[in-house]
């Protein structure tokens, strides 16, 4: 029954020629027979009105999700060029009848691909994954990483009033600026699992309670939002992901 039902939700796209569609219910006990939709013979029968009911509310959300994707696309300066059916519902004609409607109604100058097979893609990507392990060669940064340091003084740039001389370095500074070294939306070699950051920090005995001890802190930053502030802001928008403790020898 189920794979009757899944060969007629591959071939189901709404056309005028597709007004019946009869499914063997094997099975089905006989106080079910000549009940609404199943005929005497045990066939439940789905009319083209029931198709689509049943698709509908899936389709409308697939729909919803892809117009929120296309407009945070564009929020983010980027155009949206094409957009793939793939998965156990990507080969659906009717999929594929609604979303280029959709489509043409918006007026978005977008291309609708539905490769064969497309309702094995995901499982086939997976098998090519545990095989290969590398089938995604990059990837694109959903948030941005940085650092709190200390950063050069830029007149017009920074309040004069925030600045402070470095006398280790012989130049003005300003404390607490953000320093991104991945920023949301770049792309990221997918083969790349670490990234190395240099910075430094100077530090002065006399900073420390106790010398014999030299601990200090270092801060990753996440953010969610593009717009990458100066300094850390917004805890709604990202936040603190890590904090190290480094202890270093006095000597």
């Amino acid at each position: 029954m189920m794979a009757e039902f899944e060969r007629d939700k591959q071939s189901f796209s709404d056309d005028d020629n597709q007004n019946l569609f009869s499914i063997t219910a094997l099975g089905l006990p006989r106080k079910y027979k000549g009940a609404t939709g199943v005929d005497g013979d045990g066939f439940l029968n789905l009319t083209r009105d029931d198709m689509r009911n049943i698709f509908d509310p899936t389709i409308d959300l697939i729909i919803t999700l892809i117009s929120n994707q296309v407009k945070a696309a564009a929020a983010a300066s980027h155009k949206v060029k094409m957009i793939l059916l793939v998965g156990g519902f990507g080969g659906s004609p009717y999929l594929l009848r609604r979303v280029q409607e959709w489509v043409a109604t918006e007026g978005y100058n977008i291309e609708i691909a539905q490769p064969p097979d497309a309702w094995t893609s995901i499982a086939r990507g997976a098998v090519m994954h545990g095989i290969e392990n590398e089938i995604v060669k990059d990837k694109i940064a959903r948030r941005c990483y940085g650092v709190c340091v200390d950063v050069r003084y830029e007149e017009g740039f920074h309040p004069s009033q925030v600045k402070y001389f470095d006398d280790y370095d012989d130049i003005w500074r300003v404390k607490d600026q953000m320093e991104w070294f991945i920023k949301k939306g770049v792309r990221i070699n997918g083969s790349k699992s670490a990234f190395r950051v240099t910075y430094c920090q100077h530090l002065s005995i006399a900073e420390f309670a106790d010398p014999s001890s030299l601990k200090i802190k270092d801060t990753l930053y996440v953010y969610t939002d593009d717009d990458t502030p100066a300094t850390p802001t917004d805890p709604g928008k990202g936040g603190i992901i890590i904090t190290i403790l480094s202890y270093l020898d006095a000597n």
